[in-house]
């Protein structure tokens, strides 16, 4: 079963490649930006963005106030 579904990642991961301007991310490139977003404490509240083209970096949303589940905004 493992090797089916190896086969089956392989497979697609090769046709992705092959459309221009489409890339798959390694996952250990996508958790080096994961930790530093908990391990440093000024990155509280970021957004993570990783890109092939930008690697990873980090912004903010202009403060909006938050929702508790179940209510809807008044934006």
């Amino acid at each position: 079963m493992a090797s089916l579904f190896h086969s089956i990642l392989t497979g697609a991961r090769e046709a992705i490649a092959k459309i221009p301007g489409h890339y798959i991310l390694e996952p250990d490139f996508v958790a080096e930006g994961f930790l530093q977003l908990v391990e440093d404490e000024s990155l509280n509240g970021a957004i993570m963005r990783v890109t092939p083209q930008k690697g990873i970096d980090f912004a903010r949303y202009p403060n909006i106030p938050a929702t508790r589940l179940g209510q809807q905004s008044k934006l």
